[in-house]
């Protein structure tokens, strides 16, 4: 599934870090 869009991997992984940061930023 990876090699057939090979743009959605860093697309969920930006969204995935993103979403961590922002818990960090209101976790403080």
């Amino acid at each position: 599934i990876w090699g057939a869009n090979p743009s959605f991997m860093p697309l969920v992984l930006d969204v995935v870090l993103f979403d961590f940061f922002k818990f960090i930023l209101i976790s403080y």
